[in-house]
């Protein structure tokens, strides 16, 4: 009996690995905390849809604004590159160059945020995007327009962590996924005819119109956010 047991036990230490991985599974399952269930009372969210939090309004107002400048060129960005004579690969490039930078600089920038707040990476973003509209709108250099691309990276990099935080900040655990949804839903729908908008201005003015709109804009956006930084819940 001794000598059989020996031999079984090779064969049953190959199985210890599946119940150590059982037992964390196990183990994982039940101490996770439970999740209150509550019945969705639709009447009750649909009110809530057209209800927005005190703590966060001047948020959806400059996310608003923000999107709505950012809209007036951005979309047609690569149709300017176009018209400064650049190459389709040449705008590939450039748009490689902005995504390059903005995930490069994405974990440095969202430790500025925690440094220094969401407010004021909101500023420096929005001056950043403030400087790339004014380049891309003044320049006919194929190799000047690097920088605004470099530019538009660092924003981007700088304002995803920004509004996180903010949002965060500003809103209820409880229903903090509902706070992003509807703050997304808002400045997407009110900037839905900026794109139209900014062509129109381009083809019937001048290319520099929607640039220009958008740096009065987001010059406005900074002031505001700025002026109201003591009332502010998420700076």
């Amino acid at each position: 009996m001794p000598s059989r047991t020996l031999r079984l036990q090779p064969s049953l230490s190959r199985f210890q690995p599946i119940n150590h991985c059982w037992n964390a599974f196990f183990t994982f399952y039940s101490v996770e905390p439970q999740r209150e269930k509550r019945k969705i009372n639709f009447k009750q969210e649909f009110k809530n849809a057209f209800t927005f939090e005190k703590r966060l309004l001047a948020l959806y107002v400059f996310a608003t604004i923000d999107r709505f400048a950012w809209q007036l060129w951005f979309p047609l960005l690569n149709a300017h590159l176009k018209e400064l004579g650049m190459s389709t690969s040449e705008v590939g490039i450039l748009n490689s160059i902005t995504s390059g930078v903005l995930s490069t600089s994405a974990y440095f920038s969202g430790s500025l945020i925690d440094r220094i707040g969401s407010l004021k990476g909101f500023v420096l973003s929005e001056t950043l995007g403030i400087i790339s509209a004014l380049l891309l709108s003044l320049t006919s250099s194929k190799i000047v327009a690097i920088l605004p691309m470099v530019l538009i990276g660092f924003s981007f990099s700088l304002w995803i962590p920004a509004y996180n935080v903010a949002v965060a900040t500003g809103s209820n655990q409880q229903q903090r996924g509902k706070a992003y949804s509807k703050m997304n839903t808002v400045r997407t729908v009110f900037s839905i005819p900026a794109p139209q908008v900014g062509g129109f201005l381009y083809d019937t003015t001048m290319s520099s119109a929607p640039f220009i709109l958008s740096i009065v804009l987001m010059m406005i956006n900074i002031s505001i956010l700025w002026h109201g930084r003591r009332k502010s819940e998420f700076g």
